[in-house]
């Protein structure tokens, strides 16, 4: 699992690189991250990822639609509907290997 602090309304988002890929072991054993979908009428692309903050797991996400102005971003709402992003509202997406 990946250690840090979740910071879901920081002024300075984190952002990450797309250099792991869903469905393929990462190095250390680590978990891949999960695609996602927001339920909203447009579908925006996400990804999570569960890390270790506070003393407990915590789903954190991150913009995964290329074209969006918060791609690769940490995000804590849809960026296009601006719902609150819950792991279980969310919908789980296949990876495509």
């Amino acid at each position: 699992m990946r250690s840090g602090s979740c910071a879901c309304r920081s002024e300075a988002p984190a952002k990450r690189s797309h250099s792991r890929k869903v469905g393929v072991e990462t190095q250390k054993g680590e978990e891949p991250m999960v695609t996602l979908r927001c339920p909203c009428e447009q579908s925006h692309e996400l990804w999570g990822e569960l890390w270790w903050a506070g003393g407990q797991y915590q789903w954190v996400f991150f913009d995964d639609l290329k074209t969006s102005e918060t791609y690769s971003e940490q995000v804590s709402y849809c960026p296009e509907c601006g719902r609150q992003l819950e792991r279980k509202t969310l919908r789980s997406v296949k990876p495509v290997h």
